[in-house]
């Protein structure tokens, strides 16, 4: 009797101990993707449109701003698309393309696919004169 008690009391010590440990690899953090960042520059010209294309290799976060304008520093349009031949088609749905003044936070921000992609500068009507801009483009 006494050497089934010292097997059931064994056992169940083995039991406990082998519970507290894992035979599985904890799993390896995921890192982050790298942030790209694309610099455009240009003049835009009163009622002009100018598109700039770029390239996103990993989907995630993109984020687009329009960093100067001018002179004159007015308004113009700012749009985020796919290009279709020469042109920048804008119709990535609501908040793709919007009228804005420079700054220094993303006007567009958003999650995109991996892909090809464009931003598009335009006159709104607020230009008298043609004026410089810059954007910032980043994206995974």
């Amino acid at each position: 009797m006494r050497r089934c008690a010292r097997a059931l009391l064994l056992a169940a010590t083995l039991g406990t101990a082998a519970c507290g440990q894992s035979s599985e690899p904890a799993p390896l953090p995921i890192p982050s993707p790298p942030t790209v960042t694309q610099n455009f520059s240009r003049t835009l010209a009163v009622k002009g449109v100018v598109s700039h294309n770029f390239i996103v290799l990993i989907a995630g976060k993109t984020a687009i701003t329009l960093t100067s304008v001018g002179p004159p520093s007015v308004a113009i349009g700012l749009g985020l698309g796919v290009p279709s031949g020469l042109n920048c088609v804008l119709s990535l749905g609501t908040g793709s393309a919007l009228t804005t003044e420079p700054g220094t936070s993303p006007q567009i921000s958003g999650t995109t696919l991996a892909g090809t992609f464009c931003v598009e500068v335009f006159d709104v009507g607020n230009l008298t004169a043609p004026a410089a801009y810059s954007i910032t483009v980043n994206h995974s």
